[in-house]
């Protein structure tokens, strides 16, 4: 879906920028002859330099549209799995707290990690509680968020909910 944007519109950028091109220009001279063209004279305009500005334009709008649809895929795809947007949340939250400094933040993430459902998104939250406590200056409690994240990993290597879950029928 995300080619099918960007044909359309590299599409649109050459028809905004061929057809300017092309006047500017005028048809090509027919077979044999050259195009005569009148000695340049001090202060006439040049072509090329007025083409350049508004090349330079167009590809402006188009990396600012290409970067806008890439946005809207990556959100697109962050949404698609529940724990993944739950731990891009825990980020975003820390973002946003970091003006209001570390005491606000390690209030607001003690109180998401009693109401998380996910264990992934849990595990973010702590995370963010370490940084914040060692921030603050309370290193016992950033330990104690440490054993925590120590002692809920599984057993083997890589063990994860998801691996110990047969595949969906299907598949």
């Amino acid at each position: 879906m995300s080619r099918t944007y960007f044909a359309m519109i590299l599409m649109l950028a050459l028809a905004a920028v061929v057809p300017s091109a092309v006047a500017q220009e005028g048809p090509p001279p027919p077979e044999g002859q050259q195009r005569m063209r009148a000695p340049r004279q001090p202060g006439d305009p040049q072509v090329e330099l007025e083409f350049q500005p508004r090349l330079r334009e167009e590809a402006m709008r188009f990396d600012m549209m290409r970067g806008y649809i890439d946005l809207v895929d990556r959100i697109a795809r962050l949404s698609r799995d529940p724990t993944t947007a739950g731990v891009a949340a825990v980020i975003s939250a820390a973002d946003l707290l970091k003006a209001r400094g570390a005491d606000a933040g390690i209030e607001y993430f003690n109180r998401m990690l009693d109401s998380a459902k996910s264990d992934p998104v849990k595990r973010a939250i702590r995370i963010q509680l370490i940084e914040l406590y060692k921030q603050s200056g309370q290193q016992d409690k950033a330990m104690e968020q440490l054993t925590e994240l120590i002692n809920a990993a599984p057993a083997g290597p890589g063990t994860d909910q998801r691996e110990q879950q047969p595949p969906p029928p299907g598949r």
